[in-house]
């Protein structure tokens, strides 16, 4: 590393640190060895991406548990975050913003998951429910769909595991225009319980309970508003987002 670049990188660090009010560069060993892990978690990365990652936690915009949210990041956290922001092939991928649960940003990203489709793989169903399905007919489709929405969207789980912990998301910020196709529902309105069947009919999985939370975010115009947002992703140059990474899911 070029010493521009060192002194760069030292310069986004003490940001980090002044942030949470950690003093950066002290004398003595023990903090020579932390900034030294600090530098090692950002080692071959870019001046950019490191300020991103600086930047995500400054903001919030990292999900992290309630007893780390004000406090400095661990070396071992911002590593893990830089590995995140970054795609297969060591190049920076988009930037991920906050989405909080049940929210309309969460909304985009959980639909835009729901919509690539069940995983290629799921575990088999149970000697009953493959007999079941084997029958035919209209309880055959149902132990299917049934299967599905709780087997086949990985992704989809984690991101709803989480939300019923009050936890929200990382999202890539591309799809933060599509919340316009998005609109409030509450959890007593009749739509809300139109979407439940929609899931049904589709084999998804559907929404935790909200909680405190009085109102969840679907797309507008029920079915209709699902194609409309098929097609919007669609036309996405980015395409839909990836699964392995959605939500820091690695």
């Amino acid at each position: 590393m070029s010493d521009d670049a060192s002194i760069g990188l030292k310069e986004h660090l003490t940001t980090l640190f002044v942030a949470y009010d950690v003093p950066f560069g002290q004398d003595g060993a023990a903090a020579t060895a932390k900034v030294a892990g600090y530098l090692l978690a950002c080692k071959g990365r870019s001046l950019d991406l490191v300020a991103r990652a600086v930047g995500d936690f400054i903001a919030g915009a990292v999900d992290r548990p309630a007893n780390r949210r004000y406090k400095l990041p661990t070396s071992e956290e911002l590593g893990a975050h830089l590995k995140l922001m970054m795609n297969a092939d060591g190049t920076a991928s988009s930037r991920r913003i906050y989405a909080p649960p049940f929210g309309p940003l969460w909304g985009v990203n959980l639909y835009a998951l729901l919509l690539t489709g069940p995983d290629k793989s799921m575990p088999a169903p149970s000697r009953f429910v493959a007999a079941e399905i084997a029958k035919g007919g209209d309880m055959a489709k149902r132990y299917r769909l049934e299967h599905q929405a709780n087997n086949g969207f990985r992704a989809v789980t984690f991101v709803l595991q989480g939300a019923a912990d009050a936890k929200g998301c990382t999202v890539d910020e591309r799809l933060q225009p599509l919340v316009s196709m998005f609109e409030p529902v509450p959890a007593e309105a009749a739509a809300f319980g139109a979407w439940k069947i929609i899931h049904v009919e589709r084999g998804w999985p559907w929404l935790p309970d909200l909680g405190k939370q009085r109102v969840a975010y679907f797309p507008k115009d029920g079915s209709e508003g699902l194609e409309r947002l098929r097609v919007a992703i669609i036309e996405m140059s980015a395409g839909p987002p990836d699964k392995k990474t959605v939500c820091g899911a690695a």
